[in-house]
C-alpha cells in the first residue's frame, strides 16, 4: 500500500491506496495540521499485524538542542489516531525531507549529528511495534566530510545516497541492521548529470541491467546509464493536468485492503 497526503481547501488528510487492487481510502482527520509537521512515516507493524502512520515535529533547532517528537499515530485496524509521548532529545538536524523510510519494522530518517568536534550523518529509527525511537545507525566511512542526504529501499536492503545537487552521485547499500553493519557501494557516478546538476535528484529504482531511475526535482524523471554516463527522459503519464509535481514510491504488490478495520473487507 501507498500512503498519500491529499491537500484540501481547509484541511488536508491522509489516504491509503493499493495500486494492485486500485482501492483508495480517505482516512479520518487527525488533531494536527499535517502541513505544519516535519516528521511523517508509514509502515507495517508485524507484532500487531497493523499498518501505522506517524507524524510529529522537530523543535528547538535554533537553540542548539533538538527535540524530536512523535505526536500522533494512526492505526489502520482501529481506524483512529492516538496521541504519542515518544521523543528523543539529541543534536540531530533533519534534512529537508521528513518522510521516514520503512525498513524491517521501523521508520528511518537520514539526519545530521552536530557536536563540538564535527558534523556527521547518522540514521535515526522509530520502532513501529514499541512506538518509540531506537538506536542511531552508523553510515559508511568514506573519504572527506560527506553529508548524506537521503535514504531509500532496494529489494530487502536499505540504501543511502549523496550528491543530490551535484554532478556526481554515490549510493551505498546495507542488509544489516545492527550498529557497525557493513555498507557496500552499489554505484558511483563521477560525471554525466551536468544538465541537472543544481536540481534535486532522488534515486527511485536500480534496474537489473544496471541503469538508475532518478526523480529530478518535482517535474520529471530520467533513466541514467552509468556505463557511458548517458541518460534519457523516463516516460511519466500526467493525464490532462498541465501543471504537475512528481512524488515517487516503490511498493510491493499485495491484496491487503485499505479497509483492514472492516471485517467484510479483510483478506
Amino acid at each position: 500500500m501507498v500512503c498519500l497526503y491529499v491537500s484540501g481547501r481547509v484541511l488536508g488528510r491522509f489516504a491509503l491506496y493499493n495500486p494492485t487492487t486500485k482501492e483508495f481510502r480517505n482516512l479520518p482527520y487527525s488533531n494536527l495540521f499535517p502541513e505544519g509537521t516535519k516528521l511523517h512515516g508509514f509502515g507495517y507493524d508485524s507484532q500487531s499485524d497493523d499498518y501505522k502512520i506517524v507524524q510529529g515535529n522537530v523543535q528547538g533547532i535554533g537553540s542548539g538542542f533538538v527535540d524530536w517528537r512523535i505526536e500522533e499515530i494512526f492505526s489502520l485496524k482501529s481506524s483512529s489516531w492516538k496521541g504519542s509521548q515518544a521523543q528523543l532529545g539529541r543534536n540531530l538536524l533533519l534534512h529537508e525531507r521528513g518522510e521516514g523510510v520503512y525498513w524491517k519494522g521501523a521508520l528511518h530518517w537520514c539526519v545530521v549529528y552536530e557536536s563540538r568536534e564535527k558534523i556527521k550523518s547518522v540514521i535515526m529509527s522509530f520502532d513501529l511495534s514499541e512506538e518509540k525511537f531506537q538506536q542511531v545507525l552508523s553510515v559508511p566511512e568514506v573519504n572527506g566530510d560527506i553529508i548524506f542526504e537521503g535514504l531509500g529501499i532496494h529489494g530487502a536492503n536499505l540504501f543511502l545516497y549523496h550528491g543530490s545537487y551535484a554532478n556526481y552521485f554515490q549510493l551505498w547499500i546495507t542488509s544489516e541492521y545492527e550498529k557497525g553493519g557493513s555498507w557496500t557501494n552499489l554505484f558511483s557516478v563521477s560525471e554525466g548529470i551536468s544538465r541537472h546538476r543544481f536540481w534535486r535528484k532522488i534515486p527511485v529504482a536500480y534496474t537489473r541491467s544496471g541503469k538508475i531511475i532518478f526523480q529530478v526535482n518535482v517535474n520529471g524523471m530520467i533513466l541514467f546509464n552509468p556505463e557511458d554516463n548517458t541518460y534519457e527522459d523516463y516516460p511519466v503519464q500526467f493525464g490532462n493536468n498541465i501543471e504537475h509535481n512528481i512524488e515517487s514510491a516503490v511498493y510491493m504488490e499485495t491484496l491487503v485492503s485499505p479497509y483492514l478495520d472492516c471485517e467484510q473487507s479483510r483478506i
